[in-house]
């Protein structure tokens, strides 16, 4: 049952981070970070994202996105070591609308509420920079939105370049 889990949450990851709904970003780092000493990042070969499609478009973008930043992609020896991992959950949303007309002092026409609940699924991307000499956690970024089933595979990397670029946005951070 877990490995169906597992397929399904890829699967839904693959489709990518909502179309039209914000992107929710955290960070957090290891105080006292020198994160000018940095020079060079790879990617860790074994990571959470199985699904080859969305691997491939994360690590485009987290690549532009640290480029950007002035570190450089090598073979061997990075100085950060990239991780990513996906999840899928479900958020509750619940709806309530009012309609029709009262008064306070009696009743004058119909009135009445409408509840909504659904389940929206929400992907998250988790992308860990470790330390390649010491193995040790320095910063990680969280993205998620609301994922969406539809779309091209232009938009999908859209999507996740958008994502990752605010999950970049204030990196390095100030230490």
């Amino acid at each position: 049952m877990q490995r169906i889990g597992a397929v399904a949450a890829g699967a839904a990851l693959a489709f990518c981070l909502g179309g039209c709904s914000t992107i929710d970003v955290a960070t957090d780092y290891l105080p006292g970070t020198s994160f000018s000493a940095y020079k060079t990042f790879d990617f860790l070969p074994e990571q959470g994202l199985k699904n080859p499609f969305l691997r491939e478009r994360a690590e485009s973008a987290v690549t532009r996105e640290l480029t950007a930043k002035g570190l450089t992609r090598v073979a061997s020896g990075a100085a950060l070591l990239v991780a990513m991992h996906g999840r899928f959950d479900t958020r509750t949303e619940i709806d309530t609308a009012g309609f029709g007309y009262r008064s306070r002092w009696g009743y004058w026409g119909a009135a009445g509420v409408h509840t909504t609940v659904r389940e929206v699924p929400v992907g998250t991307l988790i992308v860990d920079l470790v330390d390649g000499d010491r193995r040790e956690l320095v910063w990680q970024g969280r993205a998620s939105a609301v994922v969406s089933r539809g779309g091209t595979p232009e938009s999908r990397q859209e999507r996740i370049d958008e994502a990752m670029a605010e999950l970049f946005a204030k990196f390095p951070p100030a230490s």
